[in-house]
């Protein structure tokens, strides 16, 4: 490799080598003020990068591979569709860079600041990003492949239809972010905190939920297929038109949500905590809710047929015009009446739901 290239040598260097275009390889650049060059379609390979202010400055299309990038001021920066490649970035600022598309592959980014960043369409593969500040970033439609995230904080970002499956998410911050259709099925998010955000038809299949809060969340049509959410929090939620078919539910708390018009099929919610549920229309077939307690709860409308009602605490519940056939209910408790107004069985109903089953 060269020896270093630095101050006014550096700009003149960069420059002729985006000019000319091609691979540069084996340079090392370092503490120089490259701020507002146009530098667009630069490559590099096998180089350093230390300590220069590249602010402002045109990257568009540039490709770094093998590179290490470190102390370097990207802020503001126009760095869409930028490429990195088996490159190592750190300890730099990203400070409302436009930088749609911009693509890390087997790279690592480490302490990095992007807040405010315009990051739509990025893609993050086969890499790993530890303490990333995301903060107010849009990073909607950005996708996460089989990427290594660690402390990283998403504060108020935009994660619309952004796809981070099969992810640990476990230490990452979430506060405020707006997510709706967002993807983090088969992820692992237990204890992680989602309240407050709007989450609408967000996709969590076979997701570690296990202890998370979503309470106040809006999960409008949300996908929980096949998610573990045992003992998780889901106070005051928006659940209307979710999918909770095959989930564990046990010991969860979805008191005062909307589940309206909701499919929880084949759920465990043994002693969940479900009062004064809105359930209308809602339905539970051959779903397990002994032990559980509804107190002030709306069924009416909802269909439970195959439930398994055992043991649960349905004070003050109402249920008119529920369909309740084949439902098990030794030992639960109901006030006096409330089922008098339950939809009448309908054997042919029944066996076909039994059959489909």
């Amino acid at each position: 490799m060269t020896q270093w290239i630095e101050g006014e040598e550096v700009n003149k260097c960069l420059q002729q080598m985006a000019a000319a275009g091609g691979i540069h390889t084996q340079y090392q650049f370092r503490n120089a003020d490259c701020s507002t060059l146009v530098l667009k379609g630069l490559m590099l390979s096998n180089s350093v990068l230390e300590g220069i202010n590249f602010s402002k400055a045109q990257l568009d299309g540039s490709v770094f591979m093998n590179c290490s990038i470190a102390n370097c001021n990207f802020s503001q920066a126009e760095m869409n569709q930028v490429q990195l490649q088996t490159t190592l970035i750190k300890k730099c600022l990203l400070l409302s860079v436009h930088a749609s598309r911009i693509s890390f592959v087997q790279s690592r980014a480490l302490d990095i600041d992007a807040s405010e960043s315009k990051l739509s369409k990025a893609k993050f593969v086969q890499s790993e990003l530890s303490d990333i500040n995301f903060t107010k970033a849009d990073l909607s439609h950005a996708t996460f492949a089989t990427t290594k995230l660690s402390k990283n904080n998403f504060t108020e970002a935009t994660l619309n239809q952004t796809v981070l499956f099969r992810l640990d998410l476990r230490s990452s911050t979430f506060k405020q972010a707006k997510a709706s259709k967002v993807v983090m099925s088969g992820a692992n998010l237990e204890g992680v905190d989602l309240s407050s955000l709007s989450l609408v038809r967000a996709q969590f299949t076979r997701a570690k939920l296990s202890k998370a809060i979503f309470n106040g969340s809006n999960l409008l049509g949300a996908c929980f297929v096949g998610a573990q959410l045992a003992s998780a929090s889901l106070v005051r939620c928006n659940l209307q038109n979710a999918i909770f078919s095959g989930c564990d539910l046990s010991n969860a708390i979805l008191d005062e949500s909307n589940i309206s018009s909701a499919r929880a099929t084949r759920c465990n919610f043994t002693k969940a905590s479900l009062s004064s549920l809105n359930a209308a229309r809602s339905v539970w077939h051959f779903s397990n809710l002994q032990f559980c307690k509804s107190s002030k709860s709306t069924f009416n409308y909802a269909d439970l047929i195959g439930a398994d009602l055992r043991n649960a605490d349905f004070h003050d519940s109402t249920f008119i015009d529920t369909r309740l056939d084949s439902t098990l209910r030794e030992g639960a408790k109901f006030n006096l009446g409330a089922l008098a107004r339950a939809k009448e069985p309908d054997k042919d109903y029944a066996a076909y739901v039994l059959a489909k089953a």
